[in-house]
């Protein structure tokens, strides 16, 4: 239970960190594509994009140190995304970018979104209830098992969880890549 809880908390923290970080490197573009989900006022855009940007980052960081706040802080951004996905295929505005940004990748609003945002809130919400037990400042600063928390042993789940999220990376890319090429020898 904890590996599986620890593998969510890398997965997640990478996912937000590389969503963020991306955000932020196109935040023009990110407050672009929040103001063509058209829920905020025009003016409210920058400032809720800029802190949304924020947001993601200090939640990825706090799952990467095993923070509990953390893992409901991105249970919450990703009921917000759902709500706000739902709410423009409803009204037929499938044809927007989702601005997930990062490894998460830039894809049309579609229902598919809403699941795999759902799926991802419930891997928050168990990486909170069992996550946070290695690697994990949380309980450095409140247990006396400090051995627990930061022995060889933990260090290396972290980077045995962080392996298998690079093949699992490097599959996707590899799918989409096969995808372009596919979508290019039809085209010609």
């Amino acid at each position: 239970m904890e590996e599986l809880g620890l593998f969510i908390r890398i997965g997640l923290s990478t996912l937000f960190l590389s969503a963020g970080f991306s955000k932020w490197n196109k935040m023009f573009h990110h407050q672009l594509t929040v103001e063509q989900y058209r829920i905020l006022p025009k003016r409210l855009v920058p400032f809720f994009a800029r802190a949304e940007v924020w947001l993601e980052i200090l939640v990825g960081i706090g799952l990467l140190f095993g923070l509990t706040y953390a893992a409901f802080g991105a249970g919450i951004l990703l009921l917000m995304y759902s709500i706000a996905i739902t709410v423009n295929l409803l009204r037929g505005r499938n044809h927007i970018s989702c601005g997930c940004g990062g490894m998460a990748g830039d894809h049309m609003l579609s229902w598919w979104l809403v699941a795999r945002n759902l799926f991802l809130l419930c891997g928050a919400l168990y990486a909170a209830s069992y996550g946070a037990a290695q690697f994990s400042l949380e309980v450095y600063f409140t247990s006396q098992t400090v051995e627990k928390t930061f022995s060889v042993y933990a260090i290396w789940k972290v980077i045995s969880c962080y392996a298998i999220l690079l093949v699992l990376i490097f599959v996707n890319e590899m799918v989409q890549l096969r995808k372009q090429i596919k979508n290019l020898l039809h085209t010609n």
